[in-house]
């Protein structure tokens, strides 16, 4: 998916789009997700449509919901959804950012010599 540390640096553009290509996987993650959150709300907790975007969309942001479930069916969904949602948020923020920690520790390589001309004084703990 990354380029290797062997090979040469991305230019500007090429990393604008693998940034853009983030964005559009976390922008789809967070659409899916809201779509079974509003889903699921609406049909087995039993809240109208807009109400159970509003949950959908606040549980996926890590905000709590003091919504109190009345059917087995909605109980079990609000749960496994939670927990759904907590691991989406996470991966979004992981998506979002794996591009941007790879570019700079792609950087501190290339700054770093391969050829093993590092000096030994350097060592901590010689001499």
């Amino acid at each position: 998916m990354f380029e290797h540390h062997t090979e040469p640096f991305l230019s500007r553009l090429q990393f604008a789009w693998r940034i853009s290509r983030s964005l559009l996987v976390t922008v789809l993650l967070a659409a899916f997700s809201m779509l079974i959150g509003t889903l699921g709300y609406h049909f087995l907790v039993g809240i109208d449509w807009s109400d159970s975007f509003y949950v959908a969309c606040l549980v996926l942001g890590d905000h709590d919901r003091d919504l109190r479930p009345e059917s087995t069916a909605g109980k079990v969904f609000a749960g496994v959804y939670v927990m759904y949602a907590r691991l989406v948020f996470f991966s979004a923020a992981v998506i979002l950012a794996a591009p941007i920690l790879h570019r700079i520790l792609h950087k501190l390589h290339l700054d770093t010599p391969t050829d093993g001309s590092q000096a030994d004084d350097q060592d901590i703990g010689t001499g």
